[in-house]
């Protein structure tokens, strides 16, 4: 907690982790923990129902599915099916209105009660973080919630690779868009987690001393 307490204080992150609403909008316009120069989150232009490609009518059925089946294999087939339409038209799902209910329920299989559905949910998220970027930047507490609860798993495969997944985050999309679910989760999350959390920030951290 140390590394955390003296960041947070540290004058040129305050700015950073600011949580008014002025710099909320400004997530986009904060340095980037890569780089001195500016890295705006990318705008997303929607994508209208008529544009949507005819896979894209079975979402809403597949994500109900995995979500409510009491069948882990069927929840499993689930998520092979929404990667499949995600890596084909990742373009259009990463616009469509469907986005967030395939990430919520993604999401959600990442703590799935049958620890074998819960791993396959991370490998496919291994796969899906790096064609949705800017949507991942929007939500990234929504996944990094989900991996700080696999962080105290018993199961080390899947503690493993949740903590794996978070690498990947860190390097795929703008830190900035980290350090506050991160710096939350230090405070507030399960205490077995807070170690590999604040390993993490202070990795972050490291690159903007």
């Amino acid at each position: 907690m140390k590394c955390v307490g003296h960041v947070l204080s540290n004058r040129r992150l305050k700015g950073k982790i600011d949580s008014s609403p002025k710099k909320a909008e400004g997530l986009a316009g904060s340095p980037s923990v890569h780089s001195p120069t500016q890295h705006p989150v990318a705008k997303i232009k929607p994508l209208l129902p008529s544009e949507e490609p005819a896979e894209f009518e079975a979402l809403q059925g597949i994500t109900v599915t995995l979500n409510t089946s009491t069948n882990w294999k069927t929840r499993a087939d689930c998520i092979d099916a929404i990667m499949d339409i995600a890596v084909d038209s990742s373009e259009l799902l990463g616009r469509s209105g469907k986005f967030m209910a395939v990430l919520d329920s993604l999401a959600k299989a990442l703590t799935d009660a049958n620890v074998r559905v819960s791993i396959k949910a991370v490998s496919a998220l291994e796969k899906f973080v790096p064609l949705f970027k800017p949507n991942i930047e929007q939500n990234a507490m929504l996944l990094l919630g989900c991996l700080a609860t696999n962080l105290c798993s018993t199961n080390a495969p899947l503690k493993n690779k949740s903590d794996t997944l978070i690498d990947l985050l860190v390097d795929t999309v703008e830190n900035v868009c980290l350090v506050q679910p991160l710096v939350h989760i230090s405070l507030y999350g399960n205490p077995r987690a807070k170690p590999t959390i604040i390993s993490h920030l202070c990795g972050i951290f490291a690159e903007l001393s």
